[in-house]
Order: structure tokens, then sequence, then C-alpha cells
């Protein structure tokens, strides 16, 4: 290892022993530099090629009836409520610059409940001239825990939503790339994410933290060659019982080669340390990675062919795929299937399929994937997932949406599962104004506990209008 790459991993260590003031630092910075530029989105927006301020208003009510709310395992309380719902979206645009808001929140009132729920906001802003971007995106959202179905931390780790309370979540993304199409680039990105539960009875939803920031070096040294330098340092805190915490450190060198007009081949090579502390143990794993991808590109998508060896909580991993994008005449195709030898020495199949086709009248989306994590019990778990999403528009002014999902969670202390399906009719009654009514069902095995069923009936009337 160079000693240029030996010196950024020193300095990456070097910050996370002190993870509180580094942590306090990346959020008074995301926040500042966030204000700054949504000041200078406003401050250009005088341009002669402003688009003028669109904003889209939606307001709606309706009655929904829940079974066992609280996703007791073997519960059967019911729950009626009135819900009221307000909605609004904002979009501005130039040439260089645009700016998106949109936020919601929801009144219950019934036996059980009531009050403001599920509040949400989604605040993005990006610019970009002839050599620089500048990308920051804010996001807050507050819904019940059962509300996801499928949920994966930054840390790798896999967990399936799902039990009674509320979750709220936070996100800051902010990127910043220089000399775009250059011999010399490089880009920038940071992240800020924070979960908290409220109400929970789970043994395994905890408040949780994570703070991220990359590096990446792109030289250009010929027209067919790139030499690629990266970084990433990553945070993870869980505020369990024996305040679980993941410290992670990357520094990689690749070289991208293009072999002819269709093909690329790219390998890399770098250090991973992987740090899991606790208040009973600490652990830490380090080791060589590895990256190789062969991409062929052919009409209508690309090939691709990857062999892939890192560093998690547990050890070293390292997996082989090939896969192929196609794009439809209406849709599109992905595939991919490879074998992956885990931390713990198992080797297991993973893989994804992925089918979107949209016609005049009707939209069928299909997925089905199989990967690989470690739970927080520093075990191999493989997360397998299927989803089907089918839309029918039976006429101009009416149709019907269903949604299937189911989520398998194997590891060695047991399976988890959770199935939800979802059946909605809606209709339009006149310009703007429309109604839905709809089932949700939902299934939940937990290993070591009974079954958990739930389910909501609902009857929604919702008007939307535009200003400018």
């Amino acid at each position: 290892m160079s000693d240029r790459t030996t010196q950024t991993i020193q300095e990456f260590q070097a910050v996370s022993r002190n993870s509180t003031l580094a942590k306090g630092a990346v959020r008074i910075a995301l926040l500042c530099f966030f204000t700054t530029r949504v000041a200078l989105a406003q401050d250009q927006g005088d341009g002669a090629n402003d688009v003028p301020a669109g904003s889209r208003f939606a307001v709606g009510t309706g009655l929904r009836w829940d079974y066992n709310p609280e996703q007791t395992p073997g519960g059967d309380a019911t729950r009626t409520g009135l819900t009221s719902t307000l909605d609004y979206s904002y979009r501005w645009d130039t040439q260089s610059t645009a700016l998106s808001l949109e936020a919601g929140v929801d009144y219950v009132l019934g036996s059980g409940s009531g009050g403001l729920s599920a509040p949400q906001m989604e605040l993005s802003f990006s610019n970009e001239t002839a050599r620089t971007r500048v990308t920051s995106e804010l996001h807050y959202a507050e819904a019940d825990v059962s509300s996801s179905t499928y949920g994966e931390a930054s840390d790798g780790s896999i967990d399936i939503a799902s039990g009674s309370g509320s979750v709220a979540q936070s996100e800051v993304k902010l990127g910043f790339a220089a000399g775009v199409d250059m011999p010399l680039s490089y880009d920038l990105s940071a992240q800020w994410r924070k979960a908290d539960f409220s109400d929970s009875v789970s043994t395994s939803h905890f408040d949780n933290e994570t703070v991220r920031g990359d590096v990446r070096v792109t030289a250009q040294v010929s027209p067919m060659t790139s030499l690629i330098f990266d970084a990433a340092h990553e945070e993870f805190d869980k505020d369990d019982s024996i305040r679980t915490g993941r410290n992670s450190d990357l520094a990689r060198i690749s070289v991208a080669q293009r072999l002819d007009r269709i093909t690329v081949a790219r390998v890399g090579f770098g250090h991973r340390r992987m740090e899991r502390f606790s208040e009973v143990e600490d652990t830490e794993n380090s080791g060589v990675t590895a990256t190789f991808s062969l991409r062929r590109e052919h009409r209508g998508g690309e090939s691709l062919l990857r062999y892939t060896r890192d560093i998690n909580s547990v050890g070293a991993w390292q997996t082989l795929s090939v896969g192929r994008e196609t794009q439809l005449r209406d849709g599109q195709f992905n595939w991919s299937l490879g074998v992956i030898d885990t931390a713990q020495g198992k080797t297991e199949m993973i893989g994804d399929l992925t089918y979107r086709q949209e016609l005049r009248n009707d939209y069928l989306a299909f997925g089905v994937t199989r990967r690989y994590g470690v739970n927080d019990a520093s075990e191999d778990e493989m997360a397998n997932r299927a989803s089907l999403v089918f839309d029918h528009a039976f006429d101009e002014v009416s149709g019907v949406n269903a949604r299937f999902s189911t989520t398998v969670l194997s590891a060695i202390s047991g399976d988890d599962a959770q199935y939800d399906a979802r059946l909605a009719y809606r209709r339009d009654l006149m310009a703007g104004v429309s109604l839905e009514a709809g089932m949700r069902f939902q299934v939940f095995d937990e290993a070591g506990e009974d079954r958990t069923k739930s389910g909501r009936v609902f009857l929604t009337l919702s008007r939307e209008f535009f200003t400018r």
C-alpha cells in the first residue's frame, strides 16, 4: 500500500476517535451549506430563462377502519377514524438550477388516536455550470413503523419494519463536483441520517444515526484510460441497551480501461477497516478489498461481469456475478445472478430480476431479489424479497391498483417474514376531484413469536389544484 493511501486511512481513523464532535460539525456544515445554496437559488431567480414557479395543493378526507393497528401478536383490536390530509408541492427551474419542495401532513380523529400524524417533507436543490455541479437534499418523514415493509441500514444490516409505534426518519445529502468533463475531476459527498422510534415495543427497533463522507478523484490519463481514487468514512450508532456502533474506513484506487467502442474493464484494490464496538465488546476487521468488472454495451442495454471482495463487521466476503440490462420498447428488463462466499464461510446464491412494462391502459412491475447482509447478532443473513405492482385503467376516469410484497430474512437464529397486500379502486368524479376505496392486509412472522395479522379498509375523497 502506498504512503499516500496509508496517510489517508490514518486521517480517517483520527476523525473517528472523536465521533461526537465529528457528527456535530457535519450537521452544522450540512445545514449551513444547504441554507446558503437555497438562498443563492432565490437570488438567481430573476434571470430571463426562469420558468414561472408552479405549486400544487391537494386536500383529502376519508374514513378508515383498522384491524390490530398496533400489530400485536394474536391481537384482534379494531379502530375507526376520520382522516384529513394536506399536501403541497412546488417546482422552480431554470437552465442551470432546479428547486423543488414537497410537504404533507395528516390529521386523524377517532377511537384510540387523534391529532396530527405522518408529517413529511422533501426539499431538493441542484445547480450546474460548465464545470461544477452542486446538489443538496433534505428529507423528513414520520409514519407508522408498519408502513414500510423492507429496510436496509447503511451499515449493511437488513431489517423488516413491523410492529407498533411510529418512526421519524431524517436525512440530509450534499454533493459537490468540480472539473466536470475535464481531465482531472473530483466529487465530494456527505450524508447524515437519523431514525427515531416512538411508542415501539419491538426488541429490534432502536434510534440510530449515520454520518458518511465520500471523496472521489478521477484523472483521465488518456482517451482510453482513467485513474480513480476513492476514500470514504462512515459512523453508525444505535441507541440500544449496549450502545452498539460501527465505524468504517475505505481507501481504494482503480483503473478503468476502454477496450473497444463498446467494452470497458475496471479493476481496483484498496483497504477497508471495519470497527464494531459496544459496552460488551469491541471487535475490528480489516483487509484488502478488490473489484473487477467487465461491462459491454449491446443493442438496447448492456451486460456486466463483476467480482467483489470486501470487509464487513464479521470478516471478509467475496462475490462473483453476471447480469444484463435490456431496454424494451415500453419498459425495461434487468437480471443478475451470482454466488457469494460469506464472511462466515457459507456459499449462497444471490441475484435479482426486475421487469417493468407500461402500456396504454396498464402498468406492470415485478421484482425478485436475494441479497446478503449481517444482522445485529453478527450472523450472516440472506434477504429474499418479491414485489408486484399492477395498475389498470378501465377508462379515462377510473382504474384499479394492486400491490403485493413479501420479505423473508434467513439467519442461523431463525427466519423472519412479512407479507403485505394492497388493493384500491379510484375514480375521478370531476376535474381535480377523485375518490379512492380499498384495503390493505399484512402478516408478520417472527422467529419465536406468534403470527401477527393486521388490516385496513379505507375510503378517501381528495381534490387537487395548481397555481403558477
